[in-house]
């Protein structure tokens, strides 16, 4: 587990067989979005520390970055903040 640099995010990895990989807004309970992790075990995920800079845009303008790693791989994920009124303003997403 791992919190963004803001406080504002939890990331988390289940121990399912997918390896889950959530993020949640943890100061409401609300779970911005899930993703299958990996096939083999997956380790860790942190969020990257130095993101955020003074000035940074508002909350929903944030590109959150973090990564997950486990037996024989690494990921790197992007996390959109956006404004979405059908999904509540959620998150895209993509990695690689």
């Amino acid at each position: 587990m791992d919190f963004s640099a803001d406080g504002r995010l939890l990331l988390s990895v289940g121990r399912d067989p997918h390896r889950t990989v959530t993020v949640w807004d943890w100061q409401h309970g609300a779970l911005l979005c899930t993703a299958r992790g990996h096939s083999d075990r997956v380790f860790g995920g942190r969020f990257n520390a130095h993101q955020l800079q003074p000035g940074a845009p508002t909350p929903r303008e944030v590109c959150y970055t973090f990564a997950t790693w486990g037996a024989n791989h690494v990921k790197f994920w992007n996390l959109h903040m956006v404004d979405d009124p059908e999904s509540g303003g959620v998150v895209s997403g993509t990695r690689k």
